[in-house]
Order: C-alpha cells, then sequence, then structure tokens
C-alpha cells in the first residue's frame, strides 16, 4: 500500500515537472516587465496548491520505504534523486522564484529552466525505477 501511494504521487509530480518544463517556465519570457512581479507573486501561491502536499507525501513516503530496508539498492537510489529534487527546489528553485517575484530576469528565468531540467530528469528516472521495482517485486 505505502509502495504504491508513492508510485502515484512520484508519478502525479513527473507529470507536472513536464508540464512545467515544457510549457510553464518557458512562457515566463512572454510575460510584460509590468506585470511580472505580481504575476510570479500570484503564481508562487497557486503553484503551492499542487505542488507542497505531494512533494511532502513522496518525501515522507519515501522515508517510510527506505526506512524498512536502508541497505535496498533500488530505495537508495531512489532516496539519492528525490534528495536531488528537494536539493534544487530549495537552493535553486525557490530563491530564483523569490528573486522573480521582485523583478523579471532573463537569467533568473534560464536558471530556473536549467535547474527545472534536473528536477525534471531526476523525477523521471525515479518514476521509471519505481515501475521496476514494481514489475521486480511482483
Amino acid at each position: 500500500m505505502l509502495l504504491d501511494v508513492h508510485v502515484c504521487v512520484t508519478w502525479y509530480l513527473v507529470g507536472l515537472s513536464w508540464f512545467v518544463q515544457m510549457v510553464h517556465y518557458p512562457l515566463l519570457y512572454r510575460i510584460p516587465d509590468t506585470q511580472f512581479s505580481d504575476y510570479c507573486k500570484r503564481h508562487q501561491k497557486l503553484t503551492g496548491r499542487v505542488v507542497i502536499v505531494p512533494m511532502l507525501v513522496e518525501f515522507i513516503s519515501g522515508i517510510m520505504l527506505w526506512h524498512t530496508q536502508p541497505s535496498d539498492p533500488w530505495l537508495s537510489a531512489l532516496m539519492a534523486l528525490l534528495a536531488i529534487v528537494w536539493g534544487v527546489t530549495f537552493f535553486i528553485a525557490v530563491p530564483a522564484h523569490q528573486a522573480l517575484a521582485r523583478a523579471k530576469s532573463t537569467g533568473v528565468i534560464r536558471r530556473l529552466i536549467l535547474a527545472h531540467w534536473v528536477r525534471t530528469s531526476a523525477w523521471t528516472l525515479r518514476g521509471i525505477l519505481l515501475l521496476l521495482l514494481l514489475i521486480e517485486r511482483g
């Protein structure tokens, strides 16, 4: 049951991450400078509604799974990828969003998009590994 919840929430985040990567973040370049700060502040508030709970569920369920078998290489790899997602989120993405809420910067948008590729890749690899884990464990 715990593994099923973890797989589902991870795949939700995989899909969301690809949407953000391919549609949402590139559109930041198109927002007029005069509306950019207000847009970014609203974006942060609304995005939190669809991201915070799933990320917390993924994190907590991942820790719980890993805690059951900390020497399991599958679970260790999954946790390493999750650490990458959270590290990029809090050390790159959050500060970039805070900077963009103050003023539009194509350099910061570019950095955010590049950093999000790391998150998108890590989440996608997590999703694939979780499917392989489900297949292996039947």
